[in-house]
């Protein structure tokens, strides 16, 4: 099943269930979504939708820890439950160990130094599709970089 597909989906059933922190998760992801294909003027296929996905989850992350420094429990478990909801849809994370080996193999393919943090960077974003949040990967890739 396509990814759109389980989504549509998922949010149906949600509807006839009366979950309501999920009925807005996935209203507002599926109204991303078609922004997104609207910009892009096409259907966008999964891994484009992840891209949409992975943008949602950061956005929920940083409200999440906003909320938190401003002492806004009950906020900050909505944007908990909401990021929740959407690392449902996301790939399975790399650990860190997984992400450190995928970045050590791309230095080595690319035989990187110091300063080629960007080369590095893009492509590790290219093999890991969404299974790594790039503030992670971009620590990692700095670090060995070294």
């Amino acid at each position: 099943m396509a990814l759109m597909e389980k989504i549509e989906h998922d949010y149906k059933q949600a509807f006839k269930a009366h979950q309501r922190v999920k009925i807005d998760v996935l209203r507002l992801l599926k109204s991303a979504i078609k922004n997104a294909e609207i910009a892009a003027r096409h259907n966008l296929n999964d891994e484009e939708i992840i891209a949409v996905l992975t943008t949602e989850a950061k956005r929920r992350r940083e409200a999440l820890a906003l909320y938190q420094q401003g002492g806004r429990a009950d906020l900050a478990a909505k944007e908990q439950a909401e990021l929740q909801e959407l690392m449902y849809y996301l790939p399975t994370q790399y650990s860190d160990q997984e992400l450190e080996t995928v970045v050590k193999e791309t230095i080595a393919e690319l035989k990187a130094r110091p300063g080629d943090f960007g080369r590095v960077m893009g492509s590790v974003m290219k093999k890991i599709k969404g299974q790594a949040e790039g503030e992670r990967v971009s620590a990692t890739v700095k670090t060995l970089l070294r």
